[in-house]
């Protein structure tokens, strides 16, 4: 067993416990019945705008957003696009969570080779922290009339950070999905539908 693995292992461990001390203050497990509600919020706000000047291509950045950009594009009748961004493996941390921003930052972006420049586009991710990944895909798209959407906007203390152009929820508390590793009835997001 590698060291990340057995970090990511304490780290449930540690999220666990604190939850439990907090009674249930610290980490907000969402099942279906509440991804899909707060989907169908999310689609309800966009949808105002969309009515009033259309989009043309919603983006999912994989692999968290894409049930929910897929969802988003069929509602809306648009193109569906994906691009990849990724955390820099060369953070030993990068896939734990609560120590992934303390040390390098640095992204990897594999190449878009779709040609938005001209669209109206959504980008759409599962949540957003930082907003570090959101606004490096509206760099990447390159799209001059480019809007952001996440299911959940994590409150964090500073004042700097990047706020989506639509989210269904603000929360403080750290958010487990049907499609997170950590969920113990984890479904890949790369299959997980939502209704």
């Amino acid at each position: 067993m590698n060291v990340i693995n057995v970090l990511r292992k304490l780290e449930g461990r540690i999220v666990t416990a604190v939850d439990k001390l907090s009674c249930g203050l610290f980490v907000k497990q969402y099942f279906d019945e509440e991804v899909s509600y707060l989907s169908d919020l999310l689609f309800r706000k966009i949808k105002r705008e969309h009515d009033r000047e259309p989009f043309n291509a919603v983006v999912g950045i994989l692999n968290c957003g894409r049930p929910l950009a897929m969802y988003l594009a069929k509602k809306l009748n648009v193109d569906y696009y994906e691009i990849r961004i990724s955390k820099n493996k060369n953070n030993p941390f990068s896939d734990v969570f609560l120590l992934q921003n303390m040390f390098d930052k640095g992204y990897i972006v594999e190449p878009f080779n779709d040609d938005l420049s001209d669209s109206k586009v959504l980008i759409v991710d599962e949540d957003c922290y930082s907003g570090r990944t959101l606004q490096l895909a509206k760099k990447v798209i390159g799209s001059k009339n480019c809007k952001t959407a996440v299911l959940v906007v994590l409150l964090n203390e500073s004042s700097d950070r990047y706020i989506p152009d639509f989210y269904a929820l603000r929360n403080v508390r750290r958010k487990v999905y049907p499609w997170s590793d950590v969920n113990p009835n984890h479904i890949s997001p790369l299959t997980y539908i939502i209704r």
